[in-house]
Parts: structure tokens; sequence; C-alpha cells
């Protein structure tokens, strides 16, 4: 399948700065369980980022990501979807927005599963829509994190969700098994560089060469809330 064929079925892929390739959104207003967060103070919903700034102010990101949910009922959806990120070494579904139903997690396992040589990262808080999966011995490819999100702020989901992924205030004291995001500053060979933009200021919210996330072996990633 040509790529400009794939994306046209998919509704094409976002392009989130942070990640060290492209990415994949849908509206965050379309979330299932994050609708219901959003509403609980002390959540990590409460204050969503995919609520406001550049994923609220300019339509075409709105127009893209409706064309996004609408194209998910093509049959092509997972060929074409495998097609564009067939390249890519690391790649991240959702830098807003989740999963939809089950059919789309399954169609998300397919993705992963005809390319083995790319990561995907999911990270999700629709658990019931995981646990569904698993409990019907649903297939988790080892290039695929599925990483469970904690639903309120400063809290550790229990080891029986797999992967997992929380939200922290500053100061906040985590188990030596957490890997601490440190998205503000680029990394290089392990060290902290700070990384500066053309209006001499800090680039902020950038995983340079850290890939804990998409790490199956790193159990919890913990995110300073932002």
């Amino acid at each position: 399948m040509l790529i400009k064929e794939a994306k046209e079925i998919v509704g094409g892929l976002s392009d989130a700065s942070k990640m060290p390739e492209s990415s994949y959104n849908l509206d965050a207003r379309n979330c299932i369980t994050g609708a219901k967060l959003v509403k609980v103070k002390g959540s990590v919903c409460a204050g969503c980022y995919a609520l406001k700034g550049n994923y609220m102010r300019y339509a075409a990101v709105g127009i893209a990501q409706a064309r996004r949910l609408d194209r998910l009922a093509n049959p092509q959806w997972v060929e074409a979807m495998a097609t564009l990120t067939e390249k890519q070494k690391y790649f991240r579904w959702f830098d807003s927005g989740d999963i939809q139903s089950l059919s789309m997690l399954i169609k998300i396992v397919a993705v992963a599963m005809l390319n083995p040589a790319t990561s995907y990262w999911l990270p999700t808080k629709e658990y019931k829509i995981v646990s569904t999966y698993r409990k019907q011995g649903g297939i988790e490819p080892k290039n695929l994190v599925i990483r469970v999100s904690a639903p309120m702020i400063n809290q550790r989901l229990s080891d029986v969700y797999g992967t997992t992924s929380m939200v922290i205030t500053k100061y906040t004291r985590v188990d030596n098994d957490v890997a601490v995001c440190d998205a503000a500053h680029t990394m290089k060979n392990g060290q902290k560089v700070e990384t500066i933009t053309k209006e001499n200021k800090p680039l902020l919210g950038h995983c340079g060469d850290c890939r804990a996330c998409w790490n199956p072996n790193n159990k919890v990633t913990a995110y300073p809330i932002h």
C-alpha cells in the first residue's frame, strides 16, 4: 500500500513535538473514562493538557482528530496504519485521546504484530477495555507496551495491571523501581542537556534519547504534573 493511500485511509498521523517520531491522536473529548475523570478533583484528567493549548487553539487539529475518528471503521485501517509506521523505530498511540473500543484495541495489536521491528507504546485509562481483552486471552506482542494510567494524582496502580504509569506532584517520593520522566531536559548519553530554542528559552517536554515508556522492563513511569 502506498503511503499516500494509507494516510487517506487512517486520516493521517499526529506530530507531537515531545515524541521522537510521529504519533497518533484523537480528540480528548471523545475519551470514555477520561470524560468522567475530567470532572473529578484530584484526577490526572482534571487539568487535561489535551483540552487546552494547541489542541484546542487551532481548528485544523480538531478537524484532523475528527477525521481519524471517522476513519477507524475503514476495513483497511490496520494495513494502512502498519504501512505508515513500519519504518519507525518508536511509535506512541494517543498523545491525546484514548482507545475507543475493544475492536480498536484489537486493531492496534494487529498493527504491532505486522511490524515487529517497531516499538509501540500505548498509554490508556480504558481499564475495562484492556481487562476484557486480557480475560478473553488477547495476544500482547512484545513490541507493544500497554501502559495503564493511574486515574488519580500520586496514585500507583497494582502490579496486576502490568506496565503502568502515574502522575506525581513536585517533591513526591516514589519507589526505586519507578522511572521518573524528565522530559523537561533532552537526554544525551545518559546526561541532562538543556535544549535552547532560537528564542533563547528552554525547550520543555521532549523525550530526547529516553525510551523508558516503550521499555517493557520498566514497570512504572511517573510523570511530574504539568
